[in-house]
């Protein structure tokens, strides 16, 4: 079989101890054998989100992911900041179910001027911000810490598309107030792709409708939050899981927990890659 390095932004290329995780023996995807697994793999998510939130982990892109939060928060009007091919996408997927999105839109690798933003704020009654952290596209850092600031004088829903930087950049989700974070496994965080990762804040809850007025079923967050509460000592989650992308998932986060968030994450303004060294190919 033939080897590459992987030299892209995502998929990244794996420890060969992750990859070793597709070698083990199959397991039901509920029941006594995976339920405290699977528990244990949430509890480290929070741990990387650093977040007391809820978290979920859904088998899907981290484009399936954004389509999960928009679903669930259908209807309000939002207001879009797009710098990149990946900020479009959010405006785009956000269309599809808000009543109005509203975009501020950037040349690529443009910063967003918060004055801006906040005068957008000010001449309309919205309901929510998006903003893509690390804009694949650009390489690009859109700084966190003022538009959270922003968001919670306004009381408006914040939802952050963390896809290329959680696990790699520092990202604390409840002190930036972040009430949707939508990542995925193929990128900073160093697992296979095909499991989207969400954290949802407790306003975040409170701003979605009922369950039954969710245009969706698989992608519907209700539907996993009532899964979660009724069916939760054996099978907590609508669906059936990919159980060995939960283990090579599960063994990335060992790796990151293990390192520390202090040297896998880039506690500056630039991007970091982690430190361990894999081997080429």
């Amino acid at each position: 079989m033939e080897r590459y390095q992987l030299s892209l932004p995502g998929p990244t290329e794996c420890d060969p101890d992750v990859l070793n995780e597709l070698n083990r023996p199959n397991l039901p995807h509920y029941g006594e054998l995976w339920i405290d697994f699977y528990r244990e793999v949430l509890g480290k998510l929070k741990k990387i989100y650093n977040t007391d939130g809820s978290v979920y982990i859904i088998p899907c892109s981290g484009s399936g992911g954004l389509d999960a939060v928009f679903t669930s928060l259908v209807g309000g009007k939002g207001l879009i900041l797009n710098n990149g091919t990946f900020g479009e996408r959010i405006a785009i997927i956000a269309s599809r179910y808000l009543e109005k999105i509203t975009m501020i839109k950037k040349e690529p690798g443009e910063p967003f001027d918060l004055d801006e933003v906040k005068n957008y704020l000010e001449k309309e009654d919205f309901n929510l911000l998006a903003v893509v952290h690390g804009e694949t596209s650009t390489g690009m850092l859109n700084p966190l810490d003022g538009l959270s600031k922003i968001c919670k004088e306004k009381d408006i829903i914040f939802v952050v598309d963390a896809v290329s930087t959680l696990g790699g950049v520092e990202l604390s989700v409840d002190e930036l107030g972040i009430d949707f974070c939508i990542s995925a496994s193929q990128k900073a965080l160093g697992s296979i792709p095909g499991l989207a990762t969400i954290s949802i804040s407790d306003k975040g809850w409170k701003s979605m409708v009922k369950e039954e007025d969710i245009p969706g079923w698989y992608l519907n967050l209700k539907t996993w939050a009532r899964y979660e509460k009724e069916w939760g000592d054996w099978h907590p989650f609508p669906v059936t899981l990919p159980v060995h992308l939960f283990f090579a998932l599960n063994k990335s986060f060992d790796i990151i927990l293990e390192e520390g968030l202090e040297r896998c994450c880039c506690y500056t303004s630039k991007w970091s890659c982690k430190t361990r060294d894999f081997p080429i190919y």
